[in-house]
């Protein structure tokens, strides 16, 4: 414990709440706020106080804990994705943001409303550390109790897998007077977010509803997940 306690001096202490987060209409007023006048979970994603133009994915959300070591690192390396442009193919943008964070959740509570069918779930006392079973890092170091994050954000162009080809195909051979720029233009798809993360989680009380009933305590120990995401605009 006084190990893992002198780690926890070497970060930051953080800690913030939200009220609410939902989605509105195309008609919500810029600078409008639900928390104004949130009054309480919802019934089915409608705020309590009437507002039906507004469904509120998750409220009463608090989150405190610590923030470790945090570096970020650009590879720049140029626009190009690593590839010739006469035959557009499926590739990773060869400039890079990598960002490796350390970090220690002491304590969040957050209620994931009930919307679209979906009953409402409160979670409490929720920690995300590296205090059970392994307690190295990703490279295999001693982490003073932080779980640990790496990201790598970059471009990502063609993950549908157009070829100039195929293309050409589709339109009947002549709508697209250069199948090869078309190519280029649709398939530059967005921004790739992928994720490395290490460490222990627990949930000191889950209930469904407004009841206030536990079923219990969740624990998950020595986890490592990878996650993959391609963000894109249509």
């Amino acid at each position: 414990d006084d190990l893992f306690g002198n780690g926890w001096t070497k970060g930051k202490d953080f800690n913030f709440s939200i009220d609410a987060v939902g989605l509105a209409a195309s008609t919500f007023a810029a600078g409008d706020s639900i928390g104004d006048s949130f009054t309480g979970h919802t019934s089915n994603g409608v705020d309590p106080d009437g507002d039906t133009g507004t469904t509120v994915l998750i409220s009463d959300l608090s989150i405190n804990g610590y923030l470790g070591p945090v570096d970020i690192h650009i590879e720049n390396n140029g626009n190009g994705f690593g590839t010739g442009t006469a035959t557009p193919t499926i590739g990773a943008a060869d400039s890079k943001i990598n960002w490796n964070t350390y970090f220690n959740v002491t304590d969040l509570d957050v209620y994931i409303d009930n919307w679209d069918g979906l009953s409402g779930v409160k979670v409490d006392n929720m920690k995300i550390n590296n205090v059970r079973g392994d307690v190295t890092d990703l490279d295999g170091n001693f982490a003073f109790g932080f779980a640990q994050s790496k990201r790598q954000i970059f471009a990502v162009r063609n993950t549908a897998g157009f070829d100039a080809a195929g293309l050409a195909a589709a339109a009947g051979g002549s709508a697209y007077a250069n199948p090869v720029a078309m190519a280029n233009d649709i398939g530059l798809d967005g921004v790739a977010m992928n994720t490395i993360f290490k460490g222990d989680r627990e949930i000191g009380a889950l209930s469904f509803g407004d009841t206030g009933v536990s079923i219990g305590e969740l624990y998950w120990t020595d986890m490592e997940t990878y996650t993959n995401w391609t963000i894109s605009g249509h």
